[in-house]
């Protein structure tokens, strides 16, 4: 979710899972989307996810936001 709106990512594939570091899980989020939300100030930008599978089920929470 970015500023409230949710927005897709590519499913995570199994190289990301068995080998992370060399796999980075990397989200892009449109120009559009993050002038529109206007949710960046000077103490940095929050960025937190969750994840949902196939079957539509999320995990129990969001994770900590970091910055």
């Amino acid at each position: 979710s970015w500023g409230g709106k949710l927005v897709e990512s590519n499913p995570v594939t199994q190289a990301q899972i068995d080998d992370p570091l060399n796999n980075p899980i990397v989200i892009h989020i449109g120009k559009d989307v993050i002038l529109a939300a206007g949710d960046s100030g000077n103490e940095g930008l929050a960025v937190s996810f969750f994840v949902r599978d196939f079957a539509d089920n999320d995990s129990e929470d969001w994770c900590k936001e970091t910055r």
